[in-house]
C-alpha cells in the first residue's frame, strides 16, 4: 500500500485472487480494495484436485495488460499437480512475458514438491521460492514477500568503468 491506511492498495498497484482445484477461477479481477481482497481470501476453501496449469493460465490472463508496475504472481501451493497438463511450459511463458513468479510452499504433513516450485518460479530459486514448515511462520513469510514486492531491488543496472591507460585488458 502507499501507507495512507484508506483501505486501498496504493501506488497504482492492483491485486487479484485466483483459486484452483480441478480448474482455476479468478475470484477477483485486478482490484485495489483491501476489503474485497480479504473477503475473497476468506471465502477460499480447500478441496478437489490441483490444476496448476489452469491457475498459471488464469493468472497470466489477468496480468496480460501492460502496466508500469511490476507484474508479479505468487503461487501458494504444495507443488503437487493432480489435474490438467504440465504447468511448467505455462509458467515459463509467463516468465518470458516478464511476469515475476514467487512460489510459496507450506510443507505441513504432506510435504512440498520443492523441485516443481523451483521450476515454476523466477530465477534464482533461492530468491523466489520459500518453503515454510507450518502456518505459524506463514504470516512472517508473506510480510517479507510483500516488502520485497513493494520495494524491489534495482533493475536494468548498467555499470560503466573507465580503465586507465596503464592497464591492459586480456
Amino acid at each position: 500500500t502507499d501507507g495512507a491506511q484508506d483501505g486501498q492498495i496504493g501506488s497504482g498497484s492492483r491485486i487479484a485472487v485466483v483459486s484452483f482445484s480441478d480448474t482455476a477461477t479468478a475470484d477477483t479481477q485486478l482490484i485495489t480494495s483491501v476489503a474485497d481482497l480479504k473477503a475473497a481470501v476468506d471465502a477460499l476453501t480447500a478441496g478437489g484436485s490441483t490444476n496448476h496449469a489452469d491457475a498459471f493460465t488464469k493468472a497470466s490472463e489477468l496480468l496480460a495488460a501492460p502496466s508500469t508496475n511490476a507484474r508479479v504472481m505468487v503461487m501458494f501451493t504444495d507443488g503437487e499437480t493432480t489435474a490438467g497438463p504440465d504447468p511448467s511450459p505455462i509458467a515459463a511463458a509467463a516468465r518470458a512475458a516478464g511476469v515475476i513468479i514467487y512460489a510459496i510452499g507450506l510443507s505441513g504433513s504432506g510435504g512440498v514438491d520443492t523441485a516443481a516450485l523451483e521450476d515454476w518460479a523466477s530465477k534464482p530459486a533461492s530468491s523466489y521460492v520459500a518453503i515454510t514448515p507450518d502456518d505459524a511462520e506463514l504470516e512472517d513469510l508473506f510480510e517479507d514477500l510483500a516488502q520485497n514486492i513493494s520495494n524491489p531491488g534495482a533493475t536494468n543496472i548498467v555499470i560503466t568503468d573507465t580503465v586507465s591507460s596503464c592497464f591492459r585488458i586480456t
